[in-house]
């Protein structure tokens, strides 16, 4: 079993307060207690709440990514399959 390192357990951590109650609901310290880390190690990584938001969003939407030239030539049925 790979271990999970401090970033992604803060990214994973602060994705989920985020998604459970919201961006203005959820405090750094919240995430630091969830992630049992410091709040400065959070910031150490992320340098502000909105920059750890952006980077948890990105970071767990990046899977479902399309790559719109993939999709190029190919008609509906075909992109859908895609």
């Amino acid at each position: 079993m790979l271990a999970v390192g401090t970033r992604e357990r803060i990214l994973e951590r602060a994705a989920r307060l985020f998604a459970n109650h919201g961006y203005a609901a959820t405090s750094l310290a919240q995430v630091a207690r969830a992630a049992q880390v410091s709040k400065a190690l959070v910031l150490w990584h992320f340098d502000s709440k909105e920059h750890l938001f952006r980077t948890a969003l990105q970071h767990f939407l990046a899977p479902y990514e399309i790559d719109a030239h993939v999709l190029l030539g190919l008609n509906e049925s075909e992109q859908a399959r895609s």
